[in-house]
């Protein structure tokens, strides 16, 4: 049959020469596969592609499952492949980057010198420290750190700063006020004065609004957007001892002729929160009212940090500036039910929650509880508490023998969602305290956190999310207990500064932007002792800061903001 082919293929002028392929991707035929189809028996050597090939079908007894499973190992394989790359490729990049400084030295240094490891100068190896120079000096009054100047050392507000305040606070970065010896509002950014002749003694900040509290016992609201225009709140009038002057009367006040009773004429303590303020009137009763200067700030919340039950998560937002008693804050009942009057001596709050003592030193919490900043249980049930309970209970763990003792708060404080609580406990009458007692566990003041302690806030040493026992701040250098009582707290949304009744000041707490005051940025979980504040023109690096310790001068106090510390003096 072949010889027959290829005399046609000479007949008809046929060349059997082989062809020159002119593409690459030219069909490529094989001759077996050209003349197979007309043999007699069926042509079994084609060459199949991957196209062709099925590959379901590799024996006989090959079952779908047995597909199937190899199909999944094929995947399985492929998965653990691309998962081994992308460990490396992670791996090879953070070693790169924690290597980063050798291989800058090897390879950029050397390489721009072309000089061996030994003959080049030491410092170019050595690793940089953080150095520090001073501006401390006498005619300086005020020193801050933290966001607002980017320090984190004390730096003078002014070179020459001469003013003296009574009160500072720290809004947040872009609203520093003082209160001058004179009682009138400064802007410390401007030296502007904003208010003047209205003898103010405390100044807070909620709600974008600034309540100040003056001499006569009336809580000022001021807009911190009307700041420069506070004169439409100003009327001029007659004074009494002297009414040939008229003196200016500032008359956005907090509103208490329909809360206060028979015999409160005035506010003598108050604290803010985020939303909410709670002022002590001169008879010892506690009210609270919502902050803002305008009804409409969108949709507010209440997480009970009112203590009033009508005013839970559940209820209408109260109007801002309308004053309500704590009731069950104010009265209790005694063991035959008739109802007691308690008179409330203190009141401290975090963003949304509040505690109060009275003057028998029981403690009361409410509010918000999910962190245990209530010194309660953490649940659905108990994550806000919208009426006062008492907890000094929660302490007893704490002093041996507490069944003989009596337990008492003396001091409380509140950051953002942290409560800072100061117990004494002293025998009760008929109880004499035992031998196998610590003597220094009573009549002592023992200080102790609660709360949310991620940043470190709680001072015990932990950096814990939710806190909801009592546990002791570690003030390192107040050992035994007691050896060392704080003189004063100032608390940021997460960090706290304290002086010590031996001079010292301690921190603890977020140190995110510089606002312990250490030179450092990082967080603190401990109280730790503050250097003392660079004289003017010394330098010191970031190492040699704690071979010194601060101590406040006569006359000087420490307030702390959200992420702002500050130093002034008040004589």
């Amino acid at each position: 049959m072949t010889s027959v082919l290829v005399r046609r293929c000479l007949t008809k002028g046929f060349s059997l020469r082989p062809t020159v392929r002119l593409y690459s991707n030219a069909p490529k035929f094989d001759e077996a596969e050209m003349f197979g189809a007309q043999l007699s028996k069926p042509y079994k050597a084609k060459r199949l592609n991957r196209l062709d090939y099925d590959w379901t079908k590799e024996g006989e007894g090959l079952s779908q499952d047995e597909v199937d499973s190899r199909y999944i190992k094929m995947m399985k394989l492929n998965a653990v492949f691309k998962g081994m790359g992308l460990f490396l490729l992670i791996g090879g990049a953070a070693t790169i980057y924690l290597s980063w400084p050798n291989i800058k030295s090897k390879y950029i240094l050397l390489g721009k010198s072309n000089k061996l490891p030994s003959d080049i100068d030491e410092t170019a190896f050595a690793k940089k420290v953080q150095s520090f120079v001073g501006t401390g000096d006498d005619s300086v009054n005020t020193y801050i750190w933290g966001s607002i100047n980017k320090s984190t050392i004390p730096k003078a507000l002014k070179a020459n700063d001469l003013s003296k305040w009574r009160k500072l606070l720290l809004a947040h970065d872009n609203l520093t006020l003082g209160i001058d010896n004179s009682g009138n509002l400064v802007d410390l950014s401007s030296d502007q004065v904003l208010l003047t002749n209205q003898n103010l003694v405390d100044i807070k900040c909620s709600s974008n609004t600034v309540y100040a509290l003056n001499k006569n016992g009336h809580l000022l609201i001021i807009p911190t957007e009307k700041l420069e225009h506070l004169d439409e709140y100003i009327t001029m009038q007659r004074s009494w001892l002297m009414p040939w002057r008229r003196l200016p009367y500032y008359d956005y006040k907090l509103d208490t002729s329909k809360a206060f009773k028979r015999g409160e004429r005035k506010i003598i303590d108050y604290d803010v929160g985020k939303e909410h303020v709670v002022v002590i009137s001169n008879t010892g009763k506690a009210y609270t009212c919502s902050t803002a200067t305008k009804e409409n700030v969108g949709e507010r919340v209440s997480y009970g940090q009112f203590g009033i039950p009508y005013f839970s998560k559940f209820d209408t937002f109260p109007k801002p500036n309308e004053l309500h008693e704590i009731e069950m804050l104010n009265t209790s009942f005694d063991h035959s039910g008739k109802i007691i009057s308690k008179t409330i001596v203190q009141v401290a709050c975090g963003d949304y929650h509040t505690l109060a003592r009275d003057s028998i030193g029981n403690l009361y919490s409410f509010g918000w509880n999910r962190y245990g900043q209530l010194g309660m249980p953490i649940s659905y049930k108990s994550e806000s508490i919208p009426y006062p309970r008492i907890i000094n209970g929660a302490f007893n763990a704490h002093f041996p023998g507490a069944n003989t003792l009596d337990i008492k708060c003396v001091n409380i404080k509140c950051s953002g969602e942290t409560s800072y609580v100061a117990m004494k406990a002293s025998p009760k009458a008929g109880h004499l305290v035992g031998e196998s007692k610590n003597i220094l566990d009573v009549n002592k003041e023992h200080y102790f956190s609660f709360g949310n302690g991620i940043y470190g806030e709680l001072g015990n040493g932990t950096y814990k999310n939710s806190q909801q026992e009592p546990t002791k701040i570690k003030f390192e250098n107040a050992k035994p207990a007691g050896a060392v009582a704080v003189t004063t707290w100032s608390t940021g949304s997460h960090h706290v500064i304290c002086t010590l009744s031996d001079g010292s000041v301690v921190a603890w707490g977020n140190n995110e932007y510089g606002q312990l005051g250490n030179g450092k940025k990082v967080k603190v979980s401990k109280p730790i002792q503050l250097p003392e504040i660079l004289p003017k023109g010394e330098k010191k690096s970031v190492t040699q800061l704690p071979e010194s310790s601060l101590t406040l001068k006569s006359g000087q106090d420490i307030v702390t903001g959200e992420t702002n510390s500050c130093i002034y003096r008040t004589k």
